[in-house]
């Protein structure tokens, strides 16, 4: 008899560096949901992504790989089925959130704290698709009006 598949709740992107220090930040508070993170590029493993994790394509914005990148957003959106997407960025979280919407999925998109004075292109693009978008310094808010703003994320 084939095993059923638990449904996920939580679908997390980032790419390697600050942008997954702080998804696993916000992932810690997660714990008591099913969740799954993708990441972009190889990267040491967080105990909370150990056994959860899958790597995709690492392209960078102009990059043919785009192409793949949006491949793997398809492929992965519907493998995983996630209730929800969060993402701290980069560029791939745009085509994880236009096709997550297309699917019915909710997007949840937190602007890097690295932007302080004006929002990224990957920001500025999530706040047109993100059915709620957050951000870490009170200024962007007057980039991204509809934004939340929730301060730093990090302890």
């Amino acid at each position: 008899m084939k095993k059923r598949k638990e449904k996920l709740d939580i679908l997390l992107f980032s790419s390697c560096g600050g942008h997954l220090v702080q998804l696993i930040e916000i992932a810690q508070e997660l714990k008591k949901y099913n969740i799954h993170f993708i990441v972009n590029d190889r990267t040491d493993l967080h105990d909370i992504m150990v056994g959860k994790t899958t790597f995709i394509k690492h392209a960078e914005r102009y990059s043919p790989w785009q192409l793949k990148n949006i491949f793997e957003s398809f492929y992965y959106l519907l493998k995983f089925k996630p209730t929800i997407f969060l993402s701290t960025g980069a560029s791939p979280a745009v085509w994880f959130g236009i096709i997550g919407r297309l699917l019915g999925v909710k997007i949840i998109f937190v602007e890097s704290l690295s932007k302080i004075v004006t929002p990224s292109l990957t920001g500025r693009l999530m706040y047109f698709i993100a059915n709620k978008m957050y951000v870490q310094w009170p200024n962007l808010k007057n980039y991204l009006p509809r934004s939340i703003f929730v301060g730093n994320l990090l302890r």
